[in-house]
Formats: C-alpha cells, structure tokens, sequence
C-alpha cells in the first residue's frame, strides 16, 4: 500500500514493510513488476504532484471516484 495521503490510518493496521507514506512532492520509489502495489493518493493535483505522476506510471489500472455531478465529471 503505497499513499500521499497526509491522514490516514493505514499505519494502525499495515506492518511497515507493506506500507509506503509520503509526501505529495515525493516520488514513490520504482517498485518492482512482482510487487502488486495499492496507491491511494490525494484528491489533489498540481504540476510537482511526483507521488502522483510516479504512481500513475507504475499502475496498470486507474481509478478515479467522482461524485454523480457535472462538476465533477466535467473536472
């Protein structure tokens, strides 16, 4: 489980070797292909958002929870 997440209650439950927490502007290190990894990343986004971009490139599948709104789906 890897997460950008500034609160988040994954450390109570996740022993640290399985878990990865960091900062927005951090990177997520490279994880291996035989690694099958989790990123829950903030509901933000910006140009030095590299937690962000890092996991993207590292995933197989995106998804994106939206709210059923024109705002939302337009955004």
């Amino acid at each position: 489980m890897g997460t950008n997440e500034p609160y988040h209650i994954y450390d109570s439950f996740l022993p640290d070797e399985n878990f990865l927490s960091l900062d927005l502007n951090e990177p997520f290190p490279l994880i291996p292909n035989n690694v099958d990894i989790i990123f829950d990343l903030a509901g933000s986004i910006s140009k030095t958002a590299l937690s962000i971009s890092s996991a993207i490139k590292q995933s197989d599948v995106v998804l994106i929870p939206i709210y059923n709104e024109v705002k939302s789906i337009k955004s």
